[in-house]
């Protein structure tokens, strides 16, 4: 019997568990000992499935990953997709509502599927028929400055059609729509209930993205990087992701274990 049968941890990557230096491999080491004391590991994060195909995250999951910040839950063992939400409007829809926008240039990237290969990137007025027509996973708009980028989340927030939505930024300059049934919110609970053995599901993030996990989970915990609004709903706020953040938080409930 290990020390965390029962305990599962979803991790953002980026501004979490990579950082400068050696974070990564640390953080792997940490990971590997968690995993063979029972623990489940995951990625909570807004890329696609080819990118956790990298060995330095595959070769740690144990446990279906959440992606595109939780339209998608997908299975690596079984290589399937589990659980797949897509927005409540078509990219023509959003198009049209977001050209009454007049902030700076804008490029929208559209994500239709799971892989890279459903990935497509274009400004307002160049995008295809066959894009237009479709329902995506999500929409992510890109901006020249941090100015631009809150001008039209805020924008955007104020629109009906997006009722459905959560809006958010996972960087400073990027903001995405996901359905608001498939954030990293409804992944970790979907996730926890699909394994059943699952006491305590921990979520740990650093930005807006990750807030809904960080609610949702048994344990929400911020990295000490991570902003004000990731703090103030944290259970936990451990590290900064450059000091080795998910190995802090393996050495907490190791230490609670004992």
């Amino acid at each position: 019997m290990g020390k965390f049968d029962g305990f599962l941890i979803c991790s953002d990557i980026d501004g979490t568990f990579s950082g400068k230096g050696d974070t990564i491999p640390v953080n792997k080491k940490a990971i590997e000992y968690f995993i063979k004391e029972g623990g489940k590991f995951t990625f909570a994060t807004g890329r696609n499935a080819d990118y956790l195909l990298n060995s330095e995250f595959h070769s740690i999951i144990n446990a279906p990953a959440c992606l595109l910040n939780g339209s998608i839950i997908y299975d690596y063992k079984e290589e399937k997709v589990l659980c797949e939400k897509r927005l409540p409007f078509s990219v023509k829809d959003f198009t049209q509502k977001v050209a009454k926008y007049h902030g700076s240039d804008m490029s929208i990237t559209v994500y239709n599927g799971w892989e890279d290969s459903f990935v497509s990137t274009f400004t307002l007025e160049d995008i295809p028929d066959s894009i237009l027509g479709s329902t995506p996973l999500k929409i992510v708009c890109r901006f020249s400055t941090v100015k631009d980028a809150d001008e039209f989340k805020a924008f955007s927030l104020n629109e009906k059609l997006f009722e459905n939505c959560y809006i958010s930024k996972s960087w400073s300059v990027g903001v995405e729509f996901n359905s608001s049934e498939g954030t990293k919110g409804t992944a970790i609970e979907f996730i926890k209930n699909y394994l059943r053995d699952i006491h305590i599901a921990v979520g740990i993030g650093d930005y807006e993205n990750d807030i809904p996990m960080l609610i949702s989970a048994d344990l929400g915990v911020s990295v000490g990087n991570g902003l004000d609004e990731v703090k103030a709903v944290s259970d936990v706020v451990v590290k900064r992701n450059d000091e080795y953040a998910v190995k802090d938080l393996i050495e907490i409930l190791n230490e609670q274990r004992k």
